[in-house]
């Protein structure tokens, strides 16, 4: 292991961080649209080492920069064309509105890519303001009720007097390397003592137990179990009122409030979240171990039958695989669903990414669904098109 870059805990303070995994040179980007393969091999990469705090149970990437991200440009990540995705925000939304109410609520989300769920809150909500550096209008911004407003830009102090009492920030916090400052930022600009806030992350202590080193890339520089993030939220001044576990126990789902007096936790004292955490990291690494090992076995039979494979999915995920493979010169394409993604190429291995119908021309022997949640919707796709492959899933 190389010396660590961060040496405290971003989370906590804690410190001395113990070091458990480590990648270099990966893509710093998952999600940029690279219009060449040579653009794509030549995507700036960075390097990994995650670290876990024994105190809160926090994980970060120790080396991460920031400095190298740029969201402004040529960058997409909607999942929004899967109906499985959808159906699982249309279930969210439900329950969110069940427990909370919305029609009267003036909502914000934080981190609203091109703008999918927050077009959806529109329609059950007052009024809906969204914020991300990568939004650029599209045929969703463009549809969205006329009380929608979009700012591309980060959030941040300036953004106080935004009116809204309702925050949702969904798939964002794993990107920020400094969540404790971020929180009580966002607790500081909170004016509403009656507002509600909606976070959902990845489960990383599901990403431990399933050795899933394809969930860990650059662009993720923390990561939360259940406790970390409930403590997370508890030390940061805010009141948790669900934190619980979905798509397909893919995600944490985290509802607070602002607290009025803070918390057991909230000072300096001794953390309930550490202790399991460690044992968990040492499984994980034993663990990716063997899921190499028998992915190098597929790749040795698919080079042996001279199959031609085609990955499922062209997102983080399938940037996190193929970065992590000693080779990949037996996969042809990656598929995606998202048009805007078709005609571009993968960062890191120049994959060419394609839609699902270009199947019947690059006619592949395996796919390998890169989420086990799409299967089925996968499956279906393989049988309409009449692609007759083994499927696979990580």
């Amino acid at each position: 292991m190389s010396p660590l870059v961060a040496t405290s805990c971003r989370a906590c303070g804690g410190s001395p961080l113990r070091a458990f995994y480590e990648r270099r040179g990966i893509p710093v980007h998952s999600n940029r649209l690279l219009t060449t393969p040579e653009a794509a091999r030549r995507e700036s990469v960075g390097d990994l080492l995650l670290t876990v705090c024994p105190r809160c149970g926090f994980i970060q990437n120790a080396c991460y920069d920031s400095g190298v991200h740029d969201y402004r440009v040529s960058y997409e990540d909607s999942q929004g064309h899967s109906a499985r995705f959808r159906a699982f925000a249309d279930e969210l939304l439900t329950g969110l509105e069940a427990r909370h109410g919305l029609a009267s609520r003036r909502v914000l989300e934080i981190g609203c890519g091109r703008g999918d769920f927050l077009v959806e809150l529109a329609r059950r909500s007052a009024g809906a303001i969204g914020i991300d550096p990568s939004f650029r209008e599209s045929e969703v911004s463009r549809a969205a009720p006329k009380h929608v407003r979009f700012l591309a830009e980060e959030y941040g102090e300036r953004h106080r007097e935004l009116p809204a009492d309702f925050v949702f920030c969904r798939h964002t916090l794993e990107h920020i390397p400094e969540p404790a400052a971020f929180l009580r930022m966002l607790r500081a600009n909170i004016q509403k003592p009656e507002a509600v806030l909606y976070f959902e992350v990845p489960d990383a202590e599901r990403i431990l137990r399933e050795g899933a080193f394809w969930d860990i890339y650059y662009e993720h520089c923390s990561y939360f179990t259940e406790d970390a993030l409930r403590e997370l939220f508890e030390r940061t001044g805010f009141e948790v009122l669900r934190l619980a576990r979905g798509f397909d126990d893919q995600y944490l789902l985290l509802e607070a409030r602002p607290a009025v007096a803070p918390s057991a936790t909230a000072g300096e004292g001794e953390s309930r979240a550490g202790g399991g955490v460690v044992p968990l990291t040492e499984h994980f690494t034993r663990c990716v171990a063997e899921s190499l090992d028998r992915w190098a076995r597929e790749a040795d039979r698919w080079q042996q039958t001279r199959s031609r494979v085609a990955l499922w999915g062209s997102g983080s995920k399938a940037v996190g695989f193929c970065s992590a493979l000693r080779s990949t010169d037996e996969v042809h394409c990656v598929v995606d669903i998202n048009p805007s993604k078709q005609g571009t190429f993968q960062p890191g291995a120049g994959l060419p990414i394609v839609s699902p119908e270009a199947l019947l021309r690059y006619r592949p022997d395996v796919v390998v669904a890169m989420n086990p949640i799409y299967r089925r919707e996968i499956q279906d796709e393989l049988d309409r098109l009449g692609v007759r492959a083994e499927l696979l899933a990580l």
